[in-house]
């Protein structure tokens, strides 16, 4: 039922997301939609921040991970702000990521991955956005309530 309710508004955001993006290495790439989901990318970024492998591959997969879940979280907030439901913010909200609060050891993270400076910076900077959006989401459900 919730992740019912919270693919509808994935789905509101098809159109949206049928553009081919940039990957971490800057090829471009046409996500499969049907793949994606905010719930299983958060649980593979989580699942790859506390068990990191000495795999590089890895290490370009939650780049990936983390970049495709910061731009999908962005463009349902970006939706929500546009045509607000409270049903739907809600149930958002009922499902925080967990990898955003998971405290992560960034040597550890750079030594298992063979990360550059720029590649650690670019996964820090995609990292912290994804806190700063789920941070409006909680404003926006600020907003609604001293709306109402």
């Amino acid at each position: 039922t919730v992740d019912y309710l919270a693919n509808i508004l994935f789905i509101s955001a098809i159109p949206d997301l049928t553009q081919p993006t940039k990957t971490a290495n800057h090829t471009t790439s046409r996500s499969s939609l049907v793949d994606v989901n905010l719930y299983e990318l958060d649980q593979r970024i989580l699942k790859a921040l506390q068990s990191p492998r000495q795999d590089a591959s890895q290490g370009q997969q939650l780049i990936k991970d983390a970049y495709d879940y910061k731009t999908y979280l962005e463009k349902m907030v970006t939706k929500l702000e546009e045509n607000l439901s409270n049903k739907l913010l809600t149930i958002i909200l009922s499902q925080p990521p967990q990898h955003i609060h998971f405290p992560f050891d960034e040597e550890q993270l750079k030594k298992a991955f063979s990360w550059t400076a720029d590649q650690w910076d670019y996964f820090n900077h995609i990292f912290e956005s994804s806190f700063l959006i789920w941070k409006r989401l909680e404003l926006l459900k600020e907003d609604t309530h001293e709306i109402n």
